[in-house]
C-alpha cells in the first residue's frame, strides 16, 4: 500500500511543495524542509456534539468518536493505545496513525466535524470562525503530545517555481501575524 503522507507525494514528484507536518520529513535527507511553527492542537467538535458540554474529558472519552483529519506522525503512536475503537488506528506498514476518516484538507476536516460526530485536532487559529459563530466548540481535554510541527517540505536541490516561491512567501507573511500561542 502506497504512503499517502505530504512528504512522500514531494519525494515521488506528485507535489513540487507541501505545507504540512514536518517532524518526520526533518530526518529524510532527500527533503529540506522550512519549520513556520511549533504549536500545541486542540481538540475540536462540532456545538451539539454529545462531548461538547462536558466540562472534564479523558483522552479515552475520545477514542470513543471518529476522529477526522491527515495521516499522523508515527511519534503519535506513543500516546495512542493499541485499541479497536472508533477513533481511528495505527497502520505498521505505513508507521502513520490514520484517524478514522481520511481526508487530505483542513477544510474537508472541517466539514467532517460540524456535520457530524467526528472530532479533529487543529492549530489554534484554524477554528476561529466555527468557534465564534458557535458552530464548534474547543474540547476541555490538553494533550500535551499532541504538538504540531508545520512548514514547508520540498526535495533537496529541486528548483521551485516562481508560483511556488510567491506561495511559500504570502504563507510566511501570515504566520508572522499569527500571535505565538
Amino acid at each position: 500500500m502506497a504512503r499517502s503522507d505530504a512528504a512522500h507525494d514531494v519525494l515521488e514528484n506528485v507535489a513540487d511543495l507541501a505545507l504540512a507536518e514536518v517532524s518526520e520529513a526533518q530526518r529524510n535527507a532527500e527533503l529540506e524542509t522550512e519549520l513556520l511553527r511549533r504549536t500545541q492542537g486542540h481538540f475540536f467538535c462540532r456545538a451539539s456534539h454529545p462531548l461538547a458540554r462536558r466540562k472534564r474529558l479523558t483522552l479515552e472519552d475520545l477514542l470513543e468518536f471518529p476522529w477526522v483529519g491527515t495521516s499522523c506522525p508515527a511519534r503519535l503512536r506513543a500516546i495512542m493505545p493499541n485499541v479497536d475503537k472508533p477513533f481511528g488506528a495505527f497502520d505498521a506498514s505505513q508507521e502513520r496513525f490514520s484517524p478514522r476518516i481520511l481526508v487530505e484538507t483542513i477544510a474537508m476536516a472541517k466539514e467532517f466535524v460540524l456535520s457530524g460526530q467526528a472530532i479533529c485536532a487543529f492549530a489554534p487559529g484554524q477554528m476561529d470562525d466555527e468557534l465564534k459563530s458557535g458552530r464548534c466548540v474547543r474540547l476541555p481535554l490538553d494533550v500535551p503530545s499532541l504538538r504540531l510541527n508545520y512548514g514547508f517540505i520540498v526535495k533537496r536541490g529541486r528548483m521551485l517555481s516562481p508560483a511556488s516561491k510567491a506561495f511559500m512567501e504570502i504563507v510566511r507573511e501570515i504566520e508572522r501575524s499569527i500571535p505565538e500561542g
